[in-house]
């Protein structure tokens, strides 16, 4: 690897890009999930049942959510 290029890492586990935030509609879309769904990944008993619960953040009363951090959950949920 030439000198002048750095290795690509992902940030430290609780940094959030600000691009990289989305809101629940943006979510939905892209998982192509229902509002449902969504919403029962991030009530606070699934939360604290689950042993990987679903990436989110609380800004204010909203729920913003990490693209990277949804991507790596979904890796780590895989099939």
């Amino acid at each position: 690897m030439r000198a002048d290029l750095q290795a690509v890492t992902a940030p430290p586990k609780g940094y959030y890009l600000g691009d990289d935030l989305m809101t629940a509609d943006e979510v939905m879309t892209w998982l192509k999930t229902s509002p449902s769904w969504l919403k029962e990944q991030t009530r606070q008993r699934t939360r604290k049942r689950s042993r990987n619960p679903f990436p989110r953040a609380k800004v204010g009363k909203e729920l913003r959510f990490s693209r990277m951090r949804i991507a790596e959950w979904l890796a780590q949920n895989e099939d």
